[in-house]
């Protein structure tokens, strides 16, 4: 199941943690390594992100760290 959700500031995000894992007995639903907020603002937040959530799961996500060398060379 996919849900969007509110982020305060706009940076990408890793998930540290999931309870889903197949580990704990879970589905092991496979996210991407990295989600990128997007200024879509949802419950009263200016950014969001989209990611699968399977029912019951917990999630925890940090900031992504951006190495030297990692940015963006656009």
């Amino acid at each position: 199941m996919v849900n969007q959700i509110c982020i305060p500031k706009q940076t990408d995000y890793m998930e540290v943690f999931k309870s889903d894992d197949e580990r704990f007995g879970g589905s092991d639903v496979v996210n991407a390594s990295t989600f990128a907020t997007e200024r879509t603002p949802f419950h009263n937040q200016h950014y969001s992100l989209e990611m699968n959530v399977p029912l019951l799961e917990v999630a925890v996500l940090e900031e992504k760290i951006v190495e030297r060398g990692e940015e963006d060379e656009s």
